[in-house]
């Protein structure tokens, strides 16, 4: 999507330079979209990450405009690829669209470790 120009910024190897999996806490910095009207403001979750190119890299412009429009939608408690701004999620401008490098599919049953996901996608279906 950050090709596309659908969202601002870049995809690049993680700082470590090492494919990363594991389970990461996030937080969610903006509970007033379509996809996280079922989470609470600023509540941690669980959310695996499976990537060797997810730090996700923006200019300071770009920071700044996804910052006073509320798009950032997730943030890692502890950014474990060195994505700007400690940036997990952001969304389209017109809040149409989520991109984000952790993978709330993994999350939805407790056998995976987490049902964080399923929120994500509970939020989805009420708000049809």
């Amino acid at each position: 999507m950050t090709e596309t120009k659908i969202l601002p910024g870049a995809l690049i190897p993680n700082t470590n330079q090492k494919f990363i999996c594991k389970d990461q806490d996030l937080i969610v910095a903006n509970n007033k979209t379509f996809f996280t009207s079922n989470f609470e403001h600023n509540r941690a979750i669980s959310i695996p990450i499976a990537h060797h190119d997810g730090k996700y890299f923006l200019n300071d412009t770009e920071l700044q405009e996804l910052e006073q429009n509320q798009r950032i939608i997730f943030k890692y408690k502890n950014n474990p690829n060195g994505s700007t701004g400690d940036i997990a999620g952001v969304s389209s401008k017109k809040n149409r669209v989520l991109g984000m490098m952790p993978h709330p599919e993994r999350a939805v049953d407790k056998d995976l470790g987490s049902v964080s996901g399923l929120t994500m996608f509970r939020s989805m279906i009420s708000g049809f």
